[in-house]
């Protein structure tokens, strides 16, 4: 299932029904879920004077921001590919 999903996630070409809309929509939840769990790690509750806690923070920003990308790729993904299940072109047609 692990190319299957990548080919779901992130490929912008092909059509998908609702059941896998629904699925990658489920998917993004829970990494939406845990990307907000990292930024709350990463925030700072009180100033730390060692050196290895603040580069671990800022390693945690960089995959957060990483995982943002990666999310918003494939909420595109997703989202093209039902349109074109849909038949939908880019523009309305009259």
């Amino acid at each position: 299932m692990g190319g299957n999903l990548g080919r779901l996630l992130f490929s912008f070409y092909g059509r998908i029904n609702w059941a896998k809309y629904w699925l990658a929509n489920f998917v993004g939840i829970v990494f939406w879920a845990a990307l907000l769990l990292l930024a709350w790690i990463a925030t700072p509750k009180y100033p730390s004077r060692w050196r290895i806690i603040q580069v671990a923070r800022i390693m945690i920003v960089i995959l957060t921001l990483i995982g943002v990308i990666a999310m918003v790729i494939a909420i595109l993904a997703v989202a093209v590919k039902r349109l074109h299940d849909r038949r939908a072109i880019g523009r309305r047609s009259r």
